[in-house]
């Protein structure tokens, strides 16, 4: 499951195991990584995030807007680091879970871990202030691809010392994760290991120039994995 570089390698464990039980071993894997308790590994996240992307959504749709989200928070935080470049190794690393609801509701329940910080400065109060402003400044400008009557919409939480607080997030995201394969599935042909997303290994994230990389939407280059043509797409001209 681990590459020489200590990378999760999810398709390792491809026809290793029944369905179920490679999913409920992934499963357990990624909440002690999370938790801290692994022996392996561990994500040393820093915030917890939740984002709702209204009914019925194309899950590429919804890739494409996460990965350009990503784009668009690193580097706004390049240029609130005082840094000129950040190498690939200094981006933002994300584990995002998704989750259909009963209503075809559409969310992404993710970790983030910061490897640059932004400097603060006297505009915000703390770091979380600064991420929670940086979301909604990105996320609103993706708002009338989703539903003319819906917008995106998110919460973020910071990591706090208590550790109760902290497995009580992971249990939560977890709980609908490979669940597929029971009766108390709510969409039978969504499989949320299949769309799990490592944002190091399936985004293949490189530098940003603080002079030269892409700004706004349409100029960010096309995600590395996509593999169909979405509205995003033609909307943004990539």
């Amino acid at each position: 499951m681990w590459d020489k570089d200590r990378n999760m390698t999810i398709e390792k464990y491809t026809g290793v195991r029944s369905s179920y039980g490679h999913n409920a071993a992934l499963k357990e894997h990624l909440a002690s990584m999370l938790e801290g308790t692994s022996e392996r590994y561990v994500f040393d996240w820093n915030y917890w995030i939740t984002i709702t992307m209204g009914r019925n959504p194309s899950v590429e749709l919804a890739e494409d807007i996460l990965y350009k989200t990503h784009h668009r928070i690193d580097n706004r935080i390049l240029k609130h680091s005082g840094k000129s470049t950040m190498y690939a190794d200094e981006r933002s690393e994300w584990i995002l879970f998704p989750e259909k609801d009963s209503g075809n509701g559409l969310h992404y329940h993710g970790f983030i871990k910061l490897n640059v910080r932004p400097n603060l400065g006297n505009a915000y109060e703390n770091e979380w202030s600064w991420m929670r402003t940086a979301f909604a400044n990105t996320l609103s400008k993706f708002d009338d691809l989703i539903e003319p009557s819906r917008r995106i919409d998110f919460r973020i939480y910071e990591r706090r010392v208590r550790t109760s607080d902290r497995l009580k997030m992971v249990f939560y995201t977890m709980k609908e994760l490979g669940s597929r394969d029971t009766f108390h599935d709510i969409d039978h042909d969504f499989d949320n290991f299949a769309h799990l997303i490592i944002s190091k290994k399936h985004w293949k994230t490189g530098p940003l120039h603080r002079s030269r990389s892409a700004t706004k939407l349409e100029d960010i280059p096309v995600r590395p994995n996509k593999v169909i043509h979405t509205p995003l797409t033609a909307a943004m001209g990539s």
